[in-house]
């Protein structure tokens, strides 16, 4: 440990160019699977352009509470399920999940696949509800 210590201490260019390196990878990495919004800016840009929302959890999740008029279409099973999105391929698409943590691969196979609006929602439904917007169980 004091080695590393000593090494930061002596090539403190070299870390802080290294960290700054792995940021923007990081950086351009989540810029590739599309905007985050809040729930607030989602629900708008769903009624206002017209968009939909595309809830990539479980079927069983999704029946347990989602966004009213939301598709269901489970991450796992996104890849062969993109014919159900074509219609949507120029409509912007906000996509769901429980925390937000799994609509950035989502988001990256949809404008992989050429759709070119794709929003991921920041929070997920658990944010949704959290704010107290209104949610469908079936």
């Amino acid at each position: 440990m004091e080695l590393f210590v000593e090494f930061i201490g002596r090539e403190w260019m070299l870390v802080t160019s290294l960290i700054i390196l792995i940021a923007l990878l990081l950086f351009n990495d989540i810029r590739k699977s599309g905007t985050q919004v809040s729930v607030q800016i989602a629900s708008g840009i769903v009624s206002k352009q017209n968009g939909v929302f595309v809830d990539v959890r479980e079927a069983k999740a999704f029946r347990e509470g989602h966004i009213s008029g939301s598709i269901n279409i489970p991450f796992a099973k996104l890849k062969d399920s993109m014919s159900q999105l074509e219609k949507y391929k120029d409509t912007p698409i906000v996509l769901v999940c429980r925390y937000g943590q799994t609509t950035g691969p989502a988001g990256k196979m949809l404008i992989e696949a050429g759709y070119s609006q794709v929003y991921r929602m920041q929070g997920g439904i658990t944010e949704w509800e959290n704010s107290r917007f209104p949610t469908v169980k079936k």
